[in-house]
């Protein structure tokens, strides 16, 4: 069950780790440039700019489809508890279940 729960929390990290991290580092690198650069320290701190913002667009984004996610699978748990709702009647514990085949 641990590694279940551990496998299920880092599942599909790796990207949003692997893109945060070199977005992360190049703005580190266009900081530093900036600073310590004899000359273009105004386009140094333009790029450093530029990656900022599309750091911030992507964490937007992320965020976005997150809860487009949430908002998706609070729709499906609620058609399921529908549908278990409709199998606890009289009729319905008295069907045979039609994708129950010996056959198979």
């Amino acid at each position: 069950m641990t590694s279940y729960l551990v496998e299920h929390f880092f599942a599909g990290t790796w990207n949003l780790i692997f893109h945060w991290g070199i977005g992360l580092g190049i703005l580190a690198a266009f900081i530093l440039a900036a600073i310590f650069s004899p000359v273009f320290k105004r386009d140094f701190v333009y790029c450093a700019i530029v990656i900022g913002v599309f750091l911030l667009a992507m964490y937007i984004g992320t965020r976005d489809e997150a809860k487009h996610n949430a908002a998706q699978q609070a729709v499906v748990n609620k058609r399921v508890e529908d549908v278990v709702k409709g199998t606890e009647t009289p009729k319905a514990r008295a069907s045979t279940d039609k994708w129950n085949r010996p056959n198979y």
